[in-house]
């Protein structure tokens, strides 16, 4: 008899484990309301890829045959720290994320979250990207990124501090700090003879995550006044560069990763005389 109870206790047990749904025991993924992984999106998923440009640019790209919306968390470990969001995409369409102002030869972690028209979440694992190593004097482009350049008066910057200028007149004269930042290209700062220790220090109007410094010399007829290459550093003490300048005949812009209110631009070789700025531009988006 006590065999028999044994054995239909047993069965009763086996019973009501099989008739559990899995969900419900987490064996088979997330439960219901959850994220769900991107190859569970409907109609299919492909990638994420990784198309590089440059050594501190690339694009992610991916494609589903669903509209999708959402963000791309990025930055140096699991914790990422930068986020780009993603704008409803297109069902079938091929969509490109770009990441600027990567550090080359650095490896990076970044998550995919992307949302579907009825509010299902998918997420990516944890997944890594390795930029490509710069060889010195790499990185200056020509192409004017598309933001508003907020490193100008007419976007309420000012120049806090000078090293000198002209003469040593104030920052308002012919060859004054503010030359640098007025938006003219027939306009210029010239420091008083400081070649190599000349400086210009930029306040914005309030703290920015940026990811683009823009740099074009003055050159006098003799070939004085270059600069040659520059530094950057910001208000809490973190330095960009040395960014080299290929030329004096346009602005060159360089991509970086620093969040700042205050920026200071230091020349770093120069070609002797009053070294200073026809340009400098700034943008990226306001911190958080």
């Amino acid at each position: 008899m006590k065999h028999l109870l044994f054995i239909l206790s047993t069965l009763l047990t086996l019973v009501l484990v099989l008739s559990v749904p899995l969900n419900e025991v987490g064996a088979e993924g997330p439960s219901s309301g959850g994220a769900l992984p991107l190859d569970q999106i409907p109609g299919g998923f492909q990638g994420p890829t990784i198309k590089e440009s440059s050594g501190t640019t690339l694009v992610i790209r991916f494609k589903s045959h669903v509209a999708l919306s959402g963000r791309l968390a990025y930055g140096a470990d699991a914790d990422y720290g930068s986020i780009v969001d993603i704008s409803a995409v297109k069902p079938a369409a091929n969509h490109d994320v770009k990441l600027a102002g990567l550090k080359a030869g650095s490896t990076y972690h970044y998550r995919l979250s992307l949302t579907d028209a009825t509010g299902q979440v998918y997420e990516s694992a944890d997944l890594i990207f390795t930029t490509l190593a710069l060889s010195a004097g790499e990185g200056a482009s020509t192409e004017r990124p598309k933001e508003e350049n907020v490193a100008s008066l007419a976007a309420g910057a000012r120049i806090s501090r000078v090293s000198s200028n002209l003469n040593n007149e104030d920052n308002s004269s012919e060859f004054g700090a503010l030359k640098a930042i007025d938006g003219l290209d027939n306009t210029e700062w010239a420091s008083n003879g400081e070649g190599n220790q000349a400086w210009i220090e930029v306040e914005l109007a309030q703290r920015y995550r940026i990811d683009t410094v823009g740099f074009r010399s003055r050159k006098t007829p003799d070939g004085s006044g270059r600069v040659l290459s520059f530094t950057v550093t910001t208000d809490e003490g973190k330095t960009g560069g040395p960014f080299e300048l290929p030329g004096a005949d346009r602005i060159y812009y360089f991509p970086v990763q620093i969040t700042a209110r205050t920026l200071r631009f230091n020349t770093v070789e120069t070609s002797g005389g009053n070294a200073g700025a026809v340009a400098i531009e700034v943008f990226g988006a306001p911190a958080r």
